[in-house]
């Protein structure tokens, strides 16, 4: 894999729930689970197709997380409750 953060995450023993495979210059869809908060993936990103999913409890709790990168160019929110993305728009310091 290209991305020094995925492969750091992976050495980790982060699990790859699919993806991860390099084909001449095409890097297809990889998704990363239980990736921890404080890998350089969470932290630093991945420049290409990486998502990486990360569980919590309190809503609260997965901001500080979010907010660490220096970088925050996006993130995705899926929830039926509109007072929860309401405040996550106000809250979380990314692009969109």
């Amino acid at each position: 894999m290209l991305f020094s953060t995925v492969v750091e995450t992976i050495a980790r023993g982060d699990r790859v729930a699919t993806g991860n495979v390099l084909e001449g210059t095409l890097v297809y869809p990889t998704i990363l689970d239980e990736v921890p908060a404080d890998s350089l993936l969470m932290v630093e990103g991945a420049f290409g197709p990486v998502v990486s999913l990360y569980r919590f409890s309190e809503l609260d709790e997965i901001i500080p997380i979010i907010n660490n990168s220096p970088y925050g160019l996006q993130a995705g929110v899926f929830t039926q409750n509109l007072a929860d993305i309401r405040y996550l728009f106000e809250t979380l310091d990314v692009g969109t």
